[in-house]
């Protein structure tokens, strides 16, 4: 069933979903929140956009100058869900729907040209072990069934800009796999954050950025996040956050 939500506290922007299949969660403003949308910053694609929320969240970051973002999706639905999202919004002009499959985007949209990359990436890859959601929709977003890791790393670094950046939200449990692959594809880890569920648990998402055509090793590892207090409320980090 295809509802209106509202994306931000404060009505600003709408999205519509599914609620039956794929919806944005709180790992979608967990990737807004970690997204350094600088002056420079001017051409983002979003890759794995789904129904376009980090699209839409990043576009009312910019406060100077003008922006674009690309938004990459391959699944139809979804991709007609963000365009109607995109015209309510009347972001238009700021956020482009594409319908099309991520590995080879750059030969449709441009190589070496774009200032940052986003993505809220499926996380799980596909085993005898793994525990497929029941809808294709939901499996796609969330598993490695169309597009892997190492193969939306190769693409970012296409598109990217040198200094460019790349940003993704993923799982701790193989920010090693990440941290080799980045490597591999030319790409060096800038900037690192864990995030928890609560204080005393385990850690269960990373926020990662990582640039093109850097030389230095520095990495910059932000204090940890916790998203619930010890009661079940949301810390004051995750209200700015949900407030965002």
């Amino acid at each position: 069933m295809i509802k209106e939500h509202y994306l931000t506290k404060d009505e600003r922007l709408v999205i519509y979903q599914d609620t039956t299949k794929n919806c944005y969660t709180f790992d979608t403003l967990l990737l807004s929140y970690f997204t350094n949308i600088k002056k420079k910053t001017n051409k983002i694609v979003d890759l794995c956009s789904g129904n376009a929320p980090i699209a839409m969240l990043l576009a009312g970051q910019k406060k100077t100058g003008p922006i674009h973002i690309k938004a990459i999706e391959i699944q139809q639905e979804m991709a007609q869900l963000a365009q109607m999202s995109i015209d309510k919004n009347n972001l238009n002009d700021q956020v482009e729907m594409i319908n099309a499959d991520l590995i080879g985007i750059n030969k449709q949209i441009g190589a070496n040209m774009y200032d940052l990359v986003t993505c809220n990436p499926p996380y799980f890859k596909i085993d005898k072990h793994s525990n497929l959601n029941q809808t294709r929709e939901v499996t796609i977003a969330r598993h490695e069934l169309l597009v892997n890791i190492e193969q939306i790393i190769n693409e970012a670094r296409i598109l990217l800009n040198n200094q460019g950046s790349l940003v993704l939200v993923f799982r701790p449990e193989r920010l090693d796999e990440l941290i080799i692959v980045l490597n591999t594809h030319g790409l060096k880890l800038k900037r690192l954050q864990f995030v928890y569920p609560k204080d005393r648990a385990n850690c269960n998402t990373i926020l990662v950025e990582a640039k093109k055509g850097c030389e230095t090793t520095h990495l910059e590892v932000l204090s940890p996040l916790y998203i619930y207090d010890q009661i079940g409320n949301y810390t004051k980090d995750a209200l700015e956050i949900v407030e965002q």
